[in-house]
């Protein structure tokens, strides 16, 4: 953590500065300074916590005096992310609590596992900073890889989860991929590439046919010849089919690994989309309006492909099964539309 803040504690490193759209107040105090927060904003008050919205005119916020709450409406706010050593930090001379990934009482994973988390810097990042790697392979070792797609226009990204397995009851996460901004024969080659990088890691992939997914499966399994897929659609597509049920029970695997303390996160994008993964209806979540959920669609895939019977948990092994060799690609290949030649130089 290079960036640092001043805290109770001296200055202390944090990961980012976070940016909100949220309904604010306007603060005035009595000594004319004033300060704009959202209304669910948190104050330490020797040392209790106090909301913004239970403020009232005439209360004292540490040693100041509180002379008119103003209702400003929607507007930008901006936090820093996960302060070291108590999440507090100093701003117009007052104790705010930051943003440390506490997740509502409607997040998949509990908030009590999500403020245990602490994110790591990557070892490196490479394609223009859309791959973040923070362990590179480990011959030997299996891994695992869960891939969402998206339309590559600058909406959701193009998302992909690598996960180390150490055993049956540690799974950690290795590596990311998220470009918002490419074609789905190209995504394609990607997936290949990492698959091949993490020892020919098998996948769960979304093949959802109205969208890219189906695109991005066909030209994986057929044109580039990459066979690491796993073909868990009953009606014989490449891929996975994303139903509700489907959804809910990936969803449900990864909030039992996170929450039995089986599954090590240190992407603090992945953290942060995290802690706004929510119930939007009965078991059915996503990123709240106005967030991303890509790397969780990709996170909780991921895990699905863990709990497939292709994957031999307790031998942290692959188990050849016929289900694959139904489906015979293609000997591998790259695509000679794409060139590429910068890219794969950055996983040599």
């Amino acid at each position: 953590m290079s960036m640092k803040i001043l805290t109770p504690n001296g200055f202390r490193g944090f990961y980012k500065i976070d940016k909100k759209e949220a309904k604010c107040f306007k603060i005035t105090f009595d000594d004319d300074s004033s300060i704009k927060c959202s209304t669910d904003h948190k104050f330490d008050n020797d040392g209790k916590v106090v909301i913004a919205s239970d403020l009232k005119v005439g209360n004292f916020l540490q040693d100041k005096c509180i002379k008119t709450i103003e209702d400003i409406g929607i507007q930008p706010v901006y936090t820093p992310v996960q302060v070291e050593d108590g999440h507090k930090y100093f701003s117009n001379g007052l104790v705010h609590y930051n943003c440390s990934f506490l997740g509502s009482s409607h997040t998949l994973v509990d908030g009590e596992y999500l403020k245990k988390i602490i994110p790591q810097d990557p070892i490196r990042t490479e394609d223009n900073f859309h791959i973040n790697i923070y362990e590179d392979p480990i011959p030997g070792v299996l891994y695992v890889m869960g891939v969402d797609s998206s339309t590559g226009v600058g909406n959701d990204a193009c998302a992909i989860q690598v996960i180390k397995v150490v055993n049956a009851e540690n799974f950690v996460q290795v590596a990311t991929y998220k470009n918002d901004k490419i074609k789905p024969y190209e995504f394609a080659q990607v997936i290949a590439k990492m698959s091949s990088r993490y020892n020919e890691a098998f996948m769960v992939l979304e093949n959802n046919e109205a969208g890219t997914g189906h695109q991005v499966a066909e030209e994986l399994w057929y044109n580039i010849g990459c066979g690491n897929v796993l073909n868990t659609d009953k009606r014989g597509g490449i891929g996975t089919r994303a139903t509700q049920a489907s959804k809910l029970a990936a969803c449900m695997m990864l909030k039992k690994a996170m929450e039995t303390n089986k599954l090590t996160l240190v992407d603090v994008d992945t953290i942060n989309q995290l802690s706004r993964f929510e119930e939007i209806t009965p078991n059915v979540f996503r990123g709240t309006k106005g967030t991303h959920d890509d790397l969780i669609s990709a996170l909780y895939w991921a895990i699905y492909c863990l709990n497939q019977p292709q994957i031999d948990l307790e031998s942290a092994k692959i188990v050849t099964q016929s289900v694959q060799d139904d489906y015979a690609p293609p000997p591998c290949m790259f695509d000679e539309r794409v060139d590429n030649s910068d890219f794969w130089r950055s996983f040599n």
